[in-house]
């Protein structure tokens, strides 16, 4: 309780010491269940309305209000991996001061990864997060987790879950037992496995049903604590930044790939973006009805970085070959505009304009957006009725540029994407000094934190 649930309280109780003896029983009763119901709110805080998208905005389920999302990615990093509810990691104190600052600076989503590691800690201490030897889930992760979903209803702050990864655990790994997709060339037979690893969870049935299968269990873990704390998660995001990677099927310039009883010829490249897309959108389907079993409700989106991003010039850039050569994983992201007819809700795309050197702001947001087919995917959306937000961006720390010149950078990057249709925007991140390479929203005496309240006031 705070000050002022306090002071009702002790306002209640001198209420019911001095009820005379002449009152009546009704009128002492009253007072006794008010009282009662006083304290079980200030305990568990009232639930939060429900957040769903209608003809395309955000809006508040129960009033039709519209809802602008505007928040933080909140992180924290144990042996560079996502940590925030983790095991022996989890500072409730620090969660708590981080929900209060957002409320008090008219912010009111958070953006938190969750910790697919094994609960029992390794060697070289990695480890405290979700997974078990089994199905089941960490109860001591959870019961981290649902401290910190109770602490943000209690602030009205909504938190988006991003469900990366799928637990560290034999029983998981137990449901890769179907064959994994097959391919027919000049090179390998009929039998011949060609599907890499860093695609199978796209492609092969026992990776899509164990993600399913995570994800059901993270929500039913909230709803068997308490089902309305259900409405304080805005969304539940089906990985972080989703994408192929530069193996097979992407690699093979011959033969054909047999995906739901349909075959793509690998030698063409539309073919093979087709591929792509349907394989993309069975996949989100498939994960949001395993979500949606447990909670009609729930909200669920997929995010990408964009394709400039990783040196690919537009949505045809599917083969290994044509992307940067820093970029290892030869990552190729997830199409947002094939997503547009999936049963998702909403779609986020992650915009970050570093270095601009002599582009201005609005060159570098059109080409980084031209990359995607910007114009393509906010026409889908809108078909769709899908609301588009912004879910990761960020000032980049540049020798040449002042900090008062990464901020005006920051203030027209929002407004810009507001005015090309985006409806939220949640920076990255709130207090992450391990990356010292960003400014996050506490340095430089919180000039970046400062100016997205500013801007979110203006802009309402």
């Amino acid at each position: 309780m705070n000050f002022n649930d306090l002071m009702s309280l002790k306002i209640c109780l001198l209420t019911v010491g001095t009820v005379s003896s002449a009152g009546s029983l009704l009128k002492k009763t009253i007072l006794v269940f008010w009282f009662a119901a006083f304290c079980a709110g200030a305990v568990c805080g009232a639930a939060q309305e429900r957040i769903e998208v209608r003809d395309g905005q955000f809006s508040f389920a129960d009033s039709g209000a519209e809802f602008m999302p505007y928040g933080v990615n909140y992180c924290r990093l144990d042996n560079k991996w996502h940590s925030v509810f983790s095991i022996d990691c989890y500072d409730a104190e620090r969660f708590e001061a981080m929900l209060a600052d957002l409320k008090g600076n008219h912010l009111n989503v958070v953006r938190i990864f969750l910790d697919h590691r094994h609960e029992r800690k390794g060697s070289d201490g990695s480890g405290g997060g979700i997974a078990t030897d089994g199905f089941e889930l960490s109860e001591t992760y959870i019961a981290n987790m649902i401290d910190g979903l109770e602490r943000a209803r209690t602030h009205g702050i909504y938190v988006i879950l991003c469900l990366n990864g799928q637990p560290i655990s034999k029983a998981y790994q137990g449901l890769f037992s179907e064959p994994v997709p097959m391919v027919e060339n000049d090179m390998f037979s009929v039998d011949h496995p060609m599907c890499s690893l860093g695609n199978m969870k796209f492609f092969h049935p026992g990776a899509i049903r164990a993600r399913a299968e995570y994800f059901k269990r993270v929500v039913q873990a909230i709803a068997d604590h308490d089902s309305s704390l259900l409405a304080t998660v805005f969304s539940y995001e089906l990985g972080n930044e989703s994408y192929f990677v530069g193996k097979a099927p992407l690699n093979l310039r011959s033969g054909t790939f047999t995906f739901l009883g349909r075959d793509y010829d690998l030698s063409q490249d539309r073919e093979l973006r087709r591929l792509m897309d349907d394989a993309a959108v069975h996949w989100a389907n498939s994960s949001a009805a395993a979500i949606r079993l447990v909670d009609p409700k729930a909200m669920v989106s997929v995010n990408v970085f964009t394709y400039s991003a990783v040196g690919r010039q537009n949505l045809m850039a599917v083969r290994p070959d044509q992307g940067a050569e820093w970029d290892k994983k030869q990552r190729i992201p997830v199409n947002l505009k094939a997503l547009a007819d999936s049963s998702l809700d909403y779609l986020d795309v992650h915009i970050y304009l570093h270095r601009i050197g002599e582009s201005s702001v609005a060159e570098k947001l059109e080409e980084t957006l031209g990359s995607i087919d910007y114009d393509g995917l906010s026409k889908a959306a809108r078909r769709s009725g899908k609301p588009l937000i912004v879910g990761e961006y960020a000032a980049f720390k540049d020798p040449e540029r002042t900090l008062e010149q990464q901020a005006a950078d920051v203030r027209q990057q929002m407004t810009l994407c507001q005015e090309r249709g985006f409806q939220g925007f949640m920076y990255w991140t709130y207090d992450t000094d391990e990356q010292s390479n960003i400014y996050n929203l506490k340095m430089s005496d919180e000039r970046m934190l400062n100016v997205m309240a500013e801007w979110v006031v203006e802009s309402k």
